[in-house]
């Protein structure tokens, strides 16, 4: 039998604690519970919902791993009808412990940005190059055109579209990826300097866009739930581990839809 401490361990050695930025302090580690629990089974998940709570509920799991720590802007109270008071209810109630891996899993071994860095096989990258508070893998690619960059990332993430911006046309042989939020004006920079034809991340703003076509970067903005890409190889490397059941959650925290105008070909 193994601990919630046992599956902590683990976690640490893969994610130091460390490699975390520093808004993440307090908030990531063992949030929830008791790590001397014995656990039944373990659910992953990008985020932490009531639904997420009740997948874990139905597959016997007390464990939940998540990559987004659930209080990230802080609590002082704990009311059971507000969102975070009824999540940590509902957690202890059915005696849950939450583990949340954020920044320090993608920086970590095969995190985040390593495991994107191989989706798109980079050359002469970055991959595996830690630096605290640089989230982002460069390299360089086969030679495609930014539709084709477009195309090939939409399958590589299960996306039914993407933004994009620049000339489609556009030959890309070095791009810049980081995963979740990464459009920052100084990303959108480094991307530049790095020498990158084509930056890929999420929840790029209008005028940091205006940026990068002033400096000729072209952009694609994917989901910020492509980070749960993470948890496939993890998944399998705990169950070899521990020999435990464990696996993501079967609720999409992902919430945002594309809705696809019917009449654009009347």
């Amino acid at each position: 039998m193994i601990n919630v401490n046992d599956v902590l361990k683990y976690l640490e050695s893969r994610f130091p604690y460390d490699l975390a930025a520093d808004f993440d302090k307090g908030k990531i580690g063992l949030t929830i519970g008791n790590k001397n629990n014995i656990v039944t089974g373990i659910v992953c998940s990008l985020d932490l919902t009531n639904e997420v709570i009740e997948d874990a509920i139905e597959k016997n799991a007390n464990l939940i791993i998540c990559h987004h720590p659930f209080a990230f802007s802080g609590m002082t109270k704990v009311l059971y009808e507000e969102e975070k008071g009824s999540l940590i209810y509902n957690m202890v109630k059915n005696d849950i412990s939450l583990i949340a891996m954020h920044t320090n899993m993608d920086l970590g071994y095969d995190g985040v940005a390593d495991t994107l860095c191989k989706l798109y096989d980079l050359k002469n990258s970055n991959y595996g190059v830690n630096f605290k508070d640089d989230y982002a893998r460069y390299g360089e690619i086969e030679e495609v055109t930014l539709k084709q960059l477009a195309e090939m990332t939409k399958k590589i993430f299960n996306l039914n579209s993407v933004k994009v911006v620049g000339d489609l046309n556009k030959k890309i042989t070095k791009i810049g990826i980081l995963g979740g939020s990464g459009g920052q004006e100084y990303e959108i920079i480094k991307a530049i300097n790095m020498g990158c034809d084509c930056y890929i991340t999420g929840e790029i703003k209008h005028n940091i866009a205006l940026t990068a076509h002033y400096y000729g970067l072209s952009l694609i903005e994917i989901s910020h739930g492509i980070e749960k890409i993470v948890f496939n190889k993890l998944i399998d490397d705990i169950k070899k581990e521990f020999n435990i059941n464990i696996e993501y959650t079967s609720y999409d925290t992902d919430l945002f839809e594309y809705i696809y105008r019917s009449d654009i070909n009347e």
